[in-house]
């Protein structure tokens, strides 16, 4: 048995349905036609039981009610009987068991003797089998006298139609059984083949390649649901392994500004002589250096994020605060840069509040604001906040070049730098990063060309996470 399961372990899923269904369906189509020869063997004892009774009555009605036939005549009349039964024995007893006809010269009664006991203690007929011949044998009432019938005969006819029923029902069930098994290999292959296809696919996928997808082409059922969520984790992985992949390029990328901002006042604090303006240059200096440990901090929380391990904060966060801070901060860079600032529709402190990780958030808008002074033309960005019910909107512009339809496909992917970048130094890596924060914040940011064909960014952030 043992060596039957292992076999059956090792086969393929497709042989494993195929040999499931062979067997089931077998067995079932075995226990039906068994069902059948049950019922038709039984059908035919009791229609032979009944004829062997009209038979026993028939013969006692003539020998006892109608005076003119006598034994003889009665055995001609059995012979020659349409309905004849084939080697049949008849005899009839009276209440003493004494024989009053038999149909055979050879009057062996001794071995009717017990069923003759049966009949007068325990029931009125009683059913024998003695090889192929079966036996009957009756008690009935006449006139108030018991009197006792045995018949023995053979089937002929009877057993003739069900060894022919039987016959047929194993050569119909040896054709259907092959049937069975080609249609369980067929079918079997069909439901299977949804599988193949998705292992082959799985099989082409490989670390270096993690671009692959499966082919969904398996409509609404489990497959076509496991080839969905196959596919979500791909994408999942794909954006882990990407994250991993430029961490590095994400690190340095923000640690630019910081870093030239600490350059810069540090050269700017080598030049004064003034120990007061020393003083200022160097609180300056540690505001920076807490700058870049919060950028760094920041980092890691993404990282976290990604490999979830660790939970958004939820920081009480005002956006028209982060956006100011992002300001100076690009001022204190280059003084020929300059915004136009407009807050609509923001009518208390509350509508100008989100919740989240702060450091993140102030990454994300310093990102866009950067984007915004290098693409501009006249270093003059415009910056709009407005809110609603649910959410607070930064709109930032600059009428610097557009981006075309076909890169704004491309705008939020890894080391992608349009056209319009070829003079800005970079590593296309900012619009990613800041993506990737307001996902996780579960908001939106959305690339858009203005009437006035300016390039416009709209950053969406809800009041409180999702």
């Amino acid at each position: 048995m043992d060596i039957i399961w292992t076999w059956i372990r090792k086969l393929k899923l497709r042989n494993k349905l195929a040999l499931v269904y062979t067997v089931f369906f077998t067995i079932v189509l075995g226990l039906s036609y068994i069902f059948i020869y049950s019922f038709s063997e039984n059908n035919r004892e009791e229609i032979f039981n009944k004829r062997l009774s009209e038979r026993i009555i028939t013969a006692f009605k003539l020998i006892l009610q109608v005076k003119q036939i006598d034994n003889k005549l009665l055995q001609v009349l059995d012979i020659n009987a349409i309905n004849n039964l084939n080697d049949k024995k008849v005899f009839l007893f009276d209440s003493s068991r004494q024989l009053i006809y038999s149909n055979v010269a050879n009057k062996n009664l001794g071995e009717y003797g017990y069923i003759l006991n049966k009949l007068s203690n325990e029931g009125t007929t009683f059913n024998s089998s003695e090889g192929k011949m079966e036996l009957l044998g009756l008690r009935f009432t006449d006139n108030n006298k018991t009197y006792y019938g045995i018949v023995k005969a053979y089937d002929r006819f009877g057993r003739g139609k069900v060894h022919f029923l039987a016959i047929s029902l194993i050569s119909i069930f040896i054709i259907v059984t092959f049937l069975i098994i080609g249609l369980s290999f067929l079918l079997s292959k069909i439901i299977t083949k949804p599988i193949t296809q998705l292992t082959n696919d799985v099989e082409k996928i490989s670390p270096d390649d993690l671009s692959r997808r499966i082919v969904q082409n398996f409509g609404d059922d489990e497959i076509g649901f496991l080839s969905k969520k196959f596919n979500d984790l791909l994408e999942k992985v794909e954006n882990a392994f990407k994250f991993q992949l430029h961490y590095i390029n994400h690190l340095s990328h923000e640690l630019k500004t910081p870093l030239a901002i600490m350059m810069a006042n540090a050269e700017r604090a080598l030049a004064e002589d003034e120990s007061e303006k020393l003083k200022i240059s160097l609180q300056f200096q540690k505001n920076s250096i807490m700058e870049l440990s919060n950028i760094i901090t920041a980092l890691l929380d993404i990282s976290k994020m990604e490999t979830r391990l660790t939970v958004i904060n939820s920081d009480s966060i005002r956006i028209d605060e982060v956006i100011f801070e992002c300001m100076d901060e690009v001022i204190f860079l280059n003084d020929k840069v300059s915004f136009d600032f407009n807050i609509n529709n923001a009518t208390e402190e509350s509508d100008l509040t989100i919740v989240g990780n702060s450091r993140m958030i102030k990454m994300t808008i310093m990102n866009l604001i950067k984007n915004a002074v290098n693409f501009s033309i006249n270093s003059r960005p415009s910056i709009e906040i407005s809110t609603t019910d649910s959410s607070v909107n930064i709109k930032i512009t600059n009428d610097g070049a557009i981006i075309t339809s076909q890169e704004q496909l491309k705008l939020f992917r890894h080391s992608f730098r349009g056209g319009n970048s070829t003079s800005v130094k970079g590593f296309g890596l900012g619009l990613v990063l800041s993506q990737r924060i307001v996902g996780m914040h579960k908001g939106s940011l959305e690339y858009s060309v203005t009437k006035e064909g300016e390039n416009c960014f709209v950053l969406s952030l809800p009041h409180s996470p999702v």
